[in-house]
């Protein structure tokens, strides 16, 4: 494994703002570390300590892919939570639509729907976990429209 600091950087940055959604003050007063040592980790100056690298598993991250670029971003234990957890919502959302058809409710369906579309991209799945999520939104929004003619 060819270990490229500034890489590492470049990968510690995407984590901190794409995945935590955090700034280097939020970050820091999550791992106890100073926004310098976060500024440090961003630019590939230095590598996180095992103190820092324990918390960033515990919250998903792929230490294989912040070393090395290899895999995906998220650690594939979590990547099954997350899916579960997904379809779970997905399924008792798409249920209660299912129960709740009268016409006053069908633009607040609609909404509900296209709104839950949009999230799906945010969520830390593989791109065919989210095509799968979006055809099932999209039918059911079809589906909606259909039942309302």
């Amino acid at each position: 494994m060819d270990i490229k600091k500034e890489n590492l950087g470049k990968r510690h940055k995407k984590w901190r703002k794409k995945y935590l959604n955090l700034n280097q003050e939020q970050l820091e007063s999550k791992i106890n570390k100073t926004q310098s040592s976060i500024s440090n980790y961003d630019n590939g100056r230095q590598i996180p300590p095992y103190s820092v690298l324990k918390i960033y598993m515990e919250n998903g991250l792929n230490l294989n892919w912040l070393f090395a670029g290899e895999g995906s971003v998220i650690r594939e234990d979590e990547l099954s939570k997350t899916r579960k957890t997904t379809g779970k919502t997905l399924s008792k959302l798409l249920e209660q639509f299912e129960k709740d058809s009268p016409l006053e409710k069908f633009f607040f369906q609609i909404n509900r729907l296209s709104k839950l579309n949009d999230k799906l991209s945010e969520l830390p799945l593989n791109q065919n976990d989210i095509e799968r999520g979006k055809k099932i939104i999209n039918k059911k929004i079809l589906d909606l429209i259909e039942n309302q003619k």
